[in-house]
């Protein structure tokens, strides 16, 4: 399953390549009547995060939910230190101003009365979330990779790896029948969402390196990677997911409704191509639209901090002049940004679980514990003298402390206390990416962690690869056996990047393959193989070779076996 904005890529180029083809008036009709209604089409496109979101994400969210409450606590906290530092600069380099004595005093409450007690709680809470977020199971593997059988596979699950064609060509009958502009445009996004799975799922897996059953969480951070990537570099894709948010919101912002109409054609396909299989305990599709519109939001939250500022030169020189020097870097250093792989195409990701990360992050908090609380002043001075008497003697006695080195110091503590906190919760945040909870941002794809995801590796044996023993080394490209049988490689080569997901020189692409589908459907008539939804299911998760039909298992066999014995299911089977 590809993430939002390779969903939403994937729509804005099939309805250009679509209406690139228009001539008759039926074709531009349907045309006009996708752009005129881009909530709908756009709600059609993401139905597999409508139906994940209908209850298998309730960890996920629960987990999102917690650790977007504490990067706002943390984004507080550090902005109160901002104004400390910017006050206490303000009255080193004019002591002369007015109500000396009463800012000097805030400031003081606010060190010894917010922030050295807060601090605490916000460690805590963030050592509880690490300590939650160890298990992983925020992210729900595929039913098959856990050889479960199918009726205990959850919907999502079951929308990409059964009856998928079936399913989108009944939706669209269904869709045609309510014959409303909305419901139409609804049935061609869903369509877009049959290829853009079918197509970015394999670009997907082959940089994960392999099926989304076999390696979960890489291939979480692959599509949160990859999405990041379309979001920075395709035209029309500069969106947050709160502007997602806004776009899939029908109805009252206030309280959004799944469009009743769109609703009942839901549940209707899914209850004739899965409820005769007895698959009959039907997805809350009201709960997966308000989860979904919620989790967009969740992604937003997480704002990236302002870069601490320097102290402001007058007061450097100051610093200077008094012989008073910054403290080395804390102990401990991070691993690296974006080191040079290795000859055999390795990193440090290969030997380092991503749990290293959390402990650099515990090390740079107990570090600003020790600038927080003051026992890094000299001679175990308190860097933060006060509170003063509101009279003639206590503004002599601020005024005289400000222009002290010992004022100096304090400046100093405060800048490194900032920086300390800066990194810690940076450092948090990239843990959050690492394991699939937020995107990364622009400036984070560079970083090996995530560079690797969007671009097919270039390695020796790019095969699919068999489950990892050591689910905390998911960062490294797996170097567990190749599963058997190999497959081909086409149509996505070492070096392509994600763009190649939606036009490449093969044409075996999402705006060729979706644009025909379209005009097949329009014209009532089946696209080409394996694009006929009147004869063909595509496994959305493209878990074997491209353009995977959907499979099973052979009766007594795991998808663990090596080589993997499977049958391709018939139009009407699961």
């Amino acid at each position: 399953m590809v993430d939002y904005y390779a969903h939403m890529a994937a729509l804005k180029s099939i309805t250009d390549a679509f209406g690139a083809q228009v001539a008759d008036p039926k074709s531009k009709q349907t045309f006009i009547t996708i752009q005129d209604n881009p909530s709908y089409a756009a709600l059609g496109t993401l139905i597999d995060h409508l139906l994940y979101h209908s209850g298998t994400s309730r960890i996920e969210l629960r987990r999102l939910t917690r650790a977007s409450q504490l990067w706002r606590d943390i984004r507080e906290y550090i902005d109160a230190v901002a104004q400390v530092r910017s006050e206490l600069e303000s009255m080193v380099q004019d002591s002369s101003q007015p109500d000396i004595v009463v800012r000097y005093n805030a400031i003081h409450d606010t060190l010894k009365n917010y922030l050295q007690p807060k601090f605490t709680s916000l460690v805590g809470r963030l050592q509880s979330l690490f300590t939650q977020l160890r298990d992983l199971t925020h992210i729900v593997p595929h039913g098959q990779g856990a050889d479960l059988s199918v009726n205990q596979w959850n919907w999502r699950d079951l929308y990409l790896s059964r009856a998928s064609g079936l399913f989108a060509e009944t939706l669209y009958k269904k869709a045609m029948d309510n014959g409303s502009e909305e419901a139409m445009a609804f049935a061609y996004g869903v369509s877009a969402n049959y290829v853009s799975n079918a197509v970015g799922s394999n670009f997907q897996n082959r940089a994960t390196g392999g099926a989304r059953r076999s390696h979960p969480h890489r291939d979480r951070v692959a599509g949160y990677s990859i999405g990041a990537w379309i979001r920075k570099n395709m035209a029309g894709m500069q969106l947050s997911t709160t502007q997602l948010k806004s776009l899939l919101t029908i109805g009252s912002p206030v309280n959004p409704l799944l469009p009743p109409d769109i609703k009942t054609i839901l549940e209707k396909s899914l209850t004739e191509v899965y409820g005769v299989h007895g698959l009959t305990n039907l997805p809350d599709l009201d709960k997966g639209y308000r989860n979904m519109l919620k989790h967009l939001e969740l992604l937003d939250s997480f704002k990236p901090l302002l870069v601490p500022q320097m102290i402001d030169n007058t007061v450097y020189i100051k610093i200077l002049s008094s012989g008073t020097t910054f403290l080395d870097a804390p102990p401990g250093t991070p691993p690296p940004q974006d080191p040079a792989p290795s000859s055999g195409g390795g990193s440090w990701t290969d030997d380092i679980p991503w749990w290293a990360w959390v402990l650099f992050a515990v090390c740079i908090a107990l570090v600003a514990i020790c600038y927080l609380i003051g026992i890094c002043a000299p001679a175990q001075k308190d860097p933060y003298p006060g509170p003063f008497q509101h009279d003639e003697d206590g503004t002599s006695a601020v005024r005289s402390y400000l222009t002290s080195d010992e004022s100096l110091q304090s400046v100093k503590f405060m800048f490194n206390l900032h920086m300390q906190l800066y990194d810690m919760a940076n450092t948090s945040l990239r843990v959050m990416k690492f394991l699939g909870l937020v995107y990364p941002e622009d400036g984070d794809l560079p970083a090996v962690e995530f560079k690797q995801f969007t671009q097919i590796p270039f390695k020796e044996v790019p095969d699919f690869k068999k489950p990892i023993i050591d689910k905390d080394m998911f960062l490294g490209f797996p170097a567990s056996a190749e599963e058997m049988p190999r497959i081909d490689h086409r149509p996505f080569f070492p070096g392509d990047f994600p763009d190649r997901i939606f036009t490449n020189p093969n044409q075996s692409d999402v705006s060729t393959f979706g644009s025909k589908l379209w005009m097949a459907q329009l014209q009532g008539t089946d696209a080409d193989k394996p694009f006929n939804l009147s004869g063909s299911n595509l496994n959305l998760d493209s878990d074997r070779e491209f353009l995977q039909l959907c499979w099973e298992l052979a009766t007594g066999g795991s998808t663990l076996d090596n080589s993997l014995n499977f049958n391709i299911l018939g139009y009407t089977k699961i």
